[in-house]
């Protein structure tokens, strides 16, 4: 016997998921940033939730990508500009951990 388990998801809700998610990853980078500016090495006064959500975050949005485009497809409906930015804002923490990373290699 086969069972197929498929979850139904609202598309506009896993577009606010996605908004809410990369604002997240922003705050907590700038928490983050904080909270090191005076630390010689750069990792001891940052909160494990701070590094939990610099990490995991990126990782839970590139779930939610296709399970938004499935969402769509599966109720028929197009992709609207505002999913199209939210795609796009899901790619910022991957260009911004790549765009640190060139700015340190260039300075070596």
């Amino acid at each position: 016997m086969q069972l197929v388990h498929r979850t139904k998801a609202n598309p506009a809700a896993l577009l606010g998921l996605l908004v809410v998610l990369v604002c997240l990853w922003f705050v907590s980078v700038a928490a983050f940033q904080f909270a090191n500016r005076q630390s010689k090495d750069g990792w001891s006064k940052a909160s494990l939730p701070t590094l939990l959500a610099l990490a995991a975050v990126p990782l839970v949005l590139t779930i939610f990508v296709p399970w938004l485009v499935r969402a769509r497809r599966s109720e028929g409906q197009r992709f609207t500009a505002f999913d199209r930015f939210a795609v796009v804002l899901t790619a910022t923490p991957y260009l911004f951990v790549a765009g640190l990373i060139a700015y340190w290699v260039s300075q070596r």
